[in-house]
């Protein structure tokens, strides 16, 4: 069963920033998430350490020697609401600043 995917605000401000190319090569991880949702394996998808959210993940993408890392959640609806994004080099700052939805 597919499960679906919704996004932020902010994610889409970023989305719509990004190149063609960019957008294709991430497109393809979530497509796979939309495809194996909690069960998407590494190095596709890892747990974020050190949140005070609960159950944040992060999928992990490969673009042109860049490192992007977008960090999302399930809901109990079988979404998975893409939350945030940052290249690597951001994580841990970004894993601090994040706010709860709703």
């Amino acid at each position: 069963m597919a499960w679906d995917e919704e996004y932020t605000d902010e994610f889409e401000a970023w989305w719509v920033g990004l190149d063609e190319d960019e957008q294709i090569d991430i497109d393809a991880v979530v497509g796979l998430l939309e495809e194996k949702g909690p069960h998407l394996p590494y190095p596709y998808n890892s747990d974020v350490k050190g949140t005070k959210y609960g159950a944040i993940r992060e999928l992990r993408i490969q673009h042109k020697g860049k490192t992007y890392r977008i960090l999302y959640a399930f809901d109990p609806r079988r979404a998975a609401i893409l939350l945030n994004w940052r290249q690597k080099d951001w994580r841990y700052a970004l894993v601090q600043t994040i706010r709860p939805i709703g």
